[in-house]
């Protein structure tokens, strides 16, 4: 029964595309050795170390390695873009010397090439029948992520779901001789291939691949303090190779890079070296320092060399610096944040949110620019140090050039484009994963929340780089703080508040020392504890008003610098309580008189900020005076007639009267109409920077100059139309009036501006 049953099953393998067994077990042994191989080419610090040699090069060797990649790449025809360890790896695979220490294995060198060449998906070394080895070495369910993804989520403490025993019973080696993909008719195959392919079962089996893996790198690969750990590395390498301190780590037997080990980073190997180093330069400094003040023909010489060793001894405290940090694992701590998705502080500042973000990456991943960026973010805070009377040491500048990092992670991308589906043994047709679930969307959307740039510094400067950060990426990308910024940094903010506070009481000399400091020093970046007791006491007023501003601090502060700067100030729109004294006068014995006008003015703040506002017209928050409310009203260009209506509307539609009788209901207080007094007013300063805080670029101030109200068409026939196309409620009418400003009654400059009160 059993052998008709394989007979059965040979017989249908056949019909199909499925490769027979037989033709693959020969290769078992080839398919073990290459698994077990196939990272032979990592370096120290495995990728973090190849990063290092990608960047900056191997001395004596190879400056640019990405060049060499790119050559081997098109030389070897590779089925994907190939990373240094890979192309180390196949050196490795392919040299005559793993060939003779693999004889005793029965491995021959075409076994090893074939292994090498699968490393690297090279279709020039793998032949299109033997393409599968490829897949099963460096494909989406290949043989290391079976491996890597359970053990480093296990070692990690990382919850995944993956079963390596599946991934082999999903697995089919199928021929593309006859085959069709179904659902992709465009997608080019190679009838003459052999690949891996997966069976419907398989499809949770390769999702749970994948989002475990995706899960590891942005848990684990790409946590903060990996990321942070794996720049210092780049650094010490990059001056390791600067100050030639690879010269000491060299052997007869390791020459070079071969020579350096996790333990010359982590354990104080190269470190020690550096104190060597500095010692004998510390030495040679006197000695030239002595040799220049006896003077002679050598002077000029010996002044060269003295400069020389200078450098060089500022170059190796640096690294002593940097390895001492990796050593004892004094990491550097997130001092700054800016995110893909976080939203925007200041809409005024950039119209799309976008664009500050595509700005920033396109510096940051190029590593000159990168460099440069940092430079400049450690030389303001330098500055900011001095400014504020806590200036830095050279040591304390050395730490703080060493541990200052601008860090962004680069997306993950999957190539998923040669990942097919078997659906039916006894078919010749194929689906394309990638074109049946489209899986690169969702692996986005589970990023995109994570891309956040970081700037790093050491914890006791970190407040002093949050703020040259800050004010470094407005200047650079127009990218502003956000409020997120709380959540993912981790200087202290109470540092941080006291820098800008000495900072914004000598803002003269800052503005000076620091051209354009003023964007971190104003709301909503920062507010001055005067401006912050200020909000505090408004919010406790506020606390039935408009939630946005109720909840927002930094509108409060917008509205407090307009109003407190100048105590004559003119405003916008008044709206007024008429018959509240009298009202509360009738209460004696049920209510006080302050109770009552608290309470009318909490509703009338309610009723008109939730009437004022809208998509096209701003105000800024209400201010109360005796038994009125005061805004400064905004539109954008064409809506300005908007502003008048919806001040129209606080008296229309009985939403005022409504919640008055609510309340009185509530309080069980007498019923008693209580109309509104509105009053457009002129104003006596240029309102445009505050509004615009609030509407953004395109906006234009109503009350302004007399010339502006004319243009706002603000008249009394503006006026009359108004009211002719809104019927007029019971006990409300219309009179002109002439009015200055409510805050000063007094005609100013001899200009009287005609405006109008509309009573209910």
């Amino acid at each position: 029964m059993a052998a008709l049953t394989e007979a059965a099953r040979q017989r249908v393998d056949t019909a199909g595309l499925l490769v027979p067994r037989e033709d693959l077990e020969k290769w078992t042994p080839v398919v073990r050795v290459g698994a077990l191989l196939h990272d032979v080419g990592h370096v120290f610090c495995s990728h973090a170390g190849e990063r290092c040699l990608t960047v900056y090069g191997v001395p004596g060797v190879q400056d640019n390695m990405d060049a060499l990649v790119e050559a081997a790449y098109r030389a070897l025809d590779c089925e994907k873009q190939l990373s240094l360890s890979e192309l180390l790896s196949y050196a490795i695979i392919s040299s005559e010397a793993l060939a003779a220490f693999c004889a005793p294995l029965h491995l021959n060198k075409a076994d090893l090439q074939l292994i090498a060449g699968a490393v690297i998906r090279s279709r020039e070394k793998v032949p299109a029948v033997r393409r599968w080895i490829a897949d099963l070495l460096s494909g989406p369910l290949d043989v290391d992520k079976q491996d890597y993804v359970p053990r480093d989520a296990m070692m990690a403490g990382v919850g995944v779901q993956v079963e390596p025993h599946r991934c082999a019973e999903v697995l089919r080696v199928c021929s593309f001789q006859g085959a069709t993909i179904a659902n992709s008719p465009d997608t080019k195959i190679d009838s003459s291939d052999s690949r891996v392919a997966i069976t419907f079962s398989g499809i949770s089996v390769l999702e749970d691949i994948l989002l475990s893996r995706m899960s590891l790198f942005l848990r684990l690969y790409r946590h903060h303090k990996v990321r942070v750990a794996e720049r210092l590395l780049e650094r010490a390498y990059e001056l390791v190779v600067r100050t030639n301190s690879l010269a000491h780590v060299s052997s007869a037997d390791l020459p070079g890079i071969l020579a350096l080990t996790d333990a010359s980073f982590f354990e104080g190997e190269l470190r020690r070296q550096a104190d060597r180093d500095l010692a004998g330069l510390s030495a040679r400094d006197d000695e030239l320092k002595a040799a220049l003040k006896r003077g002679g023909p050598e002077a000029q010489t010996k002044r060269l060399e003295l400069e020389a060793t200078q450098e060089r001894t500022d170059e190796l405290r640096l690294l002593r610096s940097v390895l001492w940090m990796l050593e004892v694992r004094d990491l550097p701590i997130r001092a700054f944040a800016y995110g893909k998705l976080f939203p925007h502080a200041d809409l005024a500042f950039h119209s799309k949110a976008s664009e500050p973000w595509d700005r920033l990456a396109q510096v940051v991943f190029k590593r000159e620019a990168r460099d440069r960026l940092e430079a400049r973010i450690v030389s303001v805070a330098i500055k900011l140090g001095e400014l504020t009377g806590s200036a830095l040491t050279r040591d304390e500048q050395t730490a703080l050039r060493a541990g200052t990092f601008v860090d962004l992670p680069k997306v993950t991308n999957i190539d998923l484009a040669q990942v097919f589906i078997y659906p039916r043994a006894s078919e010749k047709s194929l689906l394309a994963y990638e074109k049946l679930f489209q899986p690169n969307q969702w692996l986005d959307a589970l990023q995109d929340p994570k891309l956040i740039c970081y700037v790093y510094a050491p914890r006791l400067y970190s407040h002093l780089v949050h703020a040259a950060a800050e004010h470094v990426f407005a200047e650079q990308f127009q990218a502003m703080a956000q409020e997120l910024r709380r959540s993912y940094s981790r200087c202290s903010f109470d540092d941080v508040s006291d820098l800008k506070e000495k900072l914004h009481q000598n803002r003269a000399t800052a503005l000076a020392a620091v051209p354009g400091i003023e964007r971190i020093l104003d709301p909503p970046s920062f507010l001055p504890k005067r401006v912050a007791e200020a909000a505090l006491r408004l919010e406790t007023f506020m606390r039935r008003g408009d939630a946005l501003i109720r909840e927002n601090p930094h509108l409060a502060a917008k509205f407090l610098r307009v109003y407190e700067s100048d105590a004559s100030v003119a405003v916008g729109i008044s709206i007024d309580i008429v018959g509240s004294s009298k009202y509360a006068a009738r209460l004696q014995g049920i209510a006080g008189e302050a109770e009552v006008r608290s309470a009318l003015l909490e509703i009338l703040q309610e009723v008109a900020l939730r009437t004022l506002q809208a998509e096209h017209v701003g105000v800024l928050p209400l201010k109360t005076a005796g038994d009125e409310v005061v805004a400064i009203g905004a539109v954008h260009e064409n809506h300005q007639l908007e502003l008048i209506e919806r001040a129209l509307e606080c008296i229309r539609g009985n939403v005022w009267r409504t919640r008055v009788a609510e309340y009185q209901d509530s309080r069980g207080w007498p019923r008693e109409d209580l109309g509104l007094r509105i009053t457009l007013v002129k104003g006596d300063i240029e309102w445009a920077p505050q509004l615009r805080d609030l509407l953004g670029q395109d906006v234009t101030a109503m009350f302004t100059t007399a010339d502006a109200v004319k243009k706002a068409l603000i008249t009394h026939e503006a006026a009359v139309a108004l009211l002719g196309e809104w019927p007029v409620a019971d006990g409300a009418s219309f009179e002109a009036t002439r009015a200055t400003s409510v805050s000063n009654p007094k005609v100013r400059n001899g200009e009287e501006v005609p405006l109008h009160v509309i009573k209910s």
